[in-house]
């Protein structure tokens, strides 16, 4: 196979596999339901105290703990994994009823991968430049581009539907921020930018105000257009930015 010039032997295929690997990893464990897993597994726990919740567990073996996960734990995750396949049935039945965009299911999408050639050209060869003004660059491709009031449904956070122009003034407008927070009953935190940008660690990575809002803006629902954008993939997604190439923000992510 091509192999990689200074890297020894090493392919391209081997150097590929383990980032497939990790896609499909990270993918999954955006879709599934963390804390209600955390908090059945916590319920179905026997024994323990508040100082040692766990110390009923170290008298254990291997194979007792093995006999004991099947016993206390596969019924209760099996109930939290019923539950959310139920949801996500009537939700897709919602979708497909009131005509939300609605993304592919991350185990099943094929990934692609580019060419060496388009490796060494690097972000700006793939995306284009940034607006020379940074703020005015983000804010025109999430407020004024095709697909700018577009309604859509991430997988991080099945229960919205939003727009580009929606979560830009949610990342950028205090109040709507806090009201978003609240109005999502504790599934959603919008962080405050200016609040971010007065972090310890900003500070020491000598972030500007721009970066700190297009990195809140990823952590958002947004992360689904930035990489349908980059990986050329779900076709239905890249179909979907309308042609925004979300230059600015992108640069501003990996800068």
């Amino acid at each position: 196979g091509e192999v990689f010039d200074g890297m020894g032997d090493v392919t391209y295929e081997t150097f590929r596999k383990p980032f497939a690997r990790e896609l499909e990893v990270r993918s999954k464990e955006q879709a599934l339901p963390g804390k209600a897993i955390l908090r059945s597994l916590a319920e179905s726990l026997e024994g323990g105290s508040r100082g040692m919740p766990l110390g009923h567990l170290e008298g254990l073996s291997r194979e007792e703990i093995g006999e004991y996960c099947v016993r206390v734990f596969a019924p209760a995750l099996e109930q939290v994994l019923h539950r959310e396949v139920e949801m996500l049935k009537a939700k897709r039945m919602q979708d497909k009823e009131s005509g939300v965009v609605e993304e592919n299911n991350p185990k099943f999408a094929t990934a692609t991968f580019g060419k060496l050639t388009e490796f060494h050209e690097g972000l700006q060869g793939k995306i284009g430049l940034p607006n020379a003004n940074l703020m005015e660059g983000i804010m025109d491709e999430h407020c004024r581009m095709d697909n700018s009031n577009d309604k859509f449904v991430p997988s991080n956070y099945k229960e919205i539907e939003t727009t580009p122009k929606g979560e830009y003034l949610v990342v950028t407008d205090a109040e709507e921020g806090r009201r978003v927070s609240v109005d999502s009953n504790g599934r959603r935190l919008v962080w405050n930018w200016e609040e971010l940008l007065e972090n310890q660690k900003a500070k020491d990575a000598k972030l500007v105000k721009e970066e700190v809002i297009a990195l809140v803006l990823y952590t958002g629902p947004m992360y689904r257009w930035y990489n349908a954008v980059l990986r050329g993939f779900p076709a239905e997604d890249v179909e979907a930015v309308k042609g925004n190439r979300y230059a600015t923000t992108i640069n501003c992510i990996v800068s």
